[in-house]
């Protein structure tokens, strides 16, 4: 496909779903521009897999709509159907498990998905885009003899040859050796933004999320949007603490506005920057990453905590310590040695680093 060959925006609108009494979606609403990657993210079961096949038109929804531009995919509840066949929408998937078969080359595995080609034609467009994808040379080899990541450069070839007009992606990296896995990401990603279409992927890897989407999605275990941004729109200003938990270990304090400050267990925080219309005594969820609690030196104020052990990571040391009532806490120590179990040192919270929010919202 062609740069020139620009795809329009594919648009999810109050798609709601369900198998049997359990509602796995419910109001969703996402719009993917061409050229660009969203990412659903969220708990296990929360609907991210099920939303892949209603986009394909693998799976009807009970009610909601699915558009490319203005060509309507499918049109569901409202005591009318329209729904319009995978074959006719010609959305690219690509999965996990790569599923080439075993017993044709990778040329023939590539040719499977075109075969209503005339012959020449069908090997000429999958020998290119072997090419494209770098397989060129591996065109007679079986699957058994390639790599997890060559099975995924042959996937992606037997995907775009078929000239998809939407890719989705589910997972199709979790599988790969880990030394490996961002290169040959990183590859086939660009490659398909090469064609210039909307991509959706599914992933459970929040870092690799924030390294790749244009935007993400993140759903909740009801099937329900949580947020959806830009991925520092999604790390930076999470909603709510949830939000906030999703990408890792993070501590979790109470707070209450006194003053000009938040006061919590670990330090004072300015009112004026994390709480500003909240009223007097207004009790709060404080949400601090490891990079938003630092060791303080030379006189500043701060609490004592006591270390239990600290690992090497690749920001620095990961330091777990706990805090004179008890509360485990870790945070990142960037000096060049570590600090041992036992040392005591005083610690703060850093903003941008660390969220703020109301109870009960």
């Amino acid at each position: 496909m062609k740069h020139s060959d620009a795809m329009p925006c594919l648009s999810v609108e109050a798609v709601a779903c369900a198998y049997g009494t359990q509602s796995v979606l419910r109001e969703v609403r996402m719009h993917v521009p061409a050229g660009t990657l969203t990412c659903l993210v969220g708990a296990s079961g929360a609907g991210k897999t099920t939303l892949l096949r209603i986009i394909a038109g693998l799976l009807q929804p009970h009610h909601g709509r699915v558009c490319l531009g203005d060509e309507l995919w499918g049109h569901y509840g409202d005591g009318a159907v329209v729904h319009m066949s995978p074959q006719q929408r010609r959305v690219g998937f690509m999965f996990q498990n790569a599923s080439l078969f075993p017993h044709i080359t990778v040329l023939g595995n590539v040719c499977f998905g075109i075969r209503h080609m005339p012959k020449k034609q069908r090997y000429e467009m999958a020998r290119m885009w072997l090419d494209n994808v770098g397989m060129g040379s591996k065109s007679d080899a079986y699957a058994h003899q390639l790599s997890g990541g060559q099975h995924q450069r042959v996937a992606l070839a037997r995907a775009l040859c078929a000239q998809p007009r939407v890719m989705l992606l589910d997972e199709p990296f979790a599988s790969l050796d880990p030394s490996l896995r961002r290169d040959i990401r990183d590859e086939i990603l660009a490659l398909v933004r090469s064609a210039h279409m909307p991509m959706v992927m599914v992933t459970h890897d929040p870092e690799e999320a924030l390294a790749v989407a244009d935007q993400m999605v993140v759903l909740r275990g009801d099937g329900t949007i949580h947020q959806a941004g830009t991925p520092y729109q999604i790390y930076h200003q999470p909603v709510d603490a949830v939000c906030a938990e999703f990408f890792g270990t993070v501590v979790r304090m109470s707070g209450r506005v006194h003053g000009e400050h938040v006061h919590t267990s670990l330090g004072l925080l300015p009112k004026q920057l994390c709480a500003p219309n909240l009223r007097e005594g207004a009790e709060l969820s404080v949400i601090a990453r490891p990079e938003g609690i630092r060791c303080v030196y030379d006189g500043e104020q701060g609490v004592r905590v006591v270390v239990c052990h600290s690992r090497l990571t690749a920001q620095g040391w990961m330091v777990d310590a706990i805090t004179p009532e008890g509360m485990r806490i870790m945070f990142h120590h960037r000096e060049n040695s570590p600090l041992s179990s036992g040392d005591e040192v005083v610690v703060t919270l850093q903003l941008p680093y660390v969220y703020v929010f109301q109870n009960g919202l």
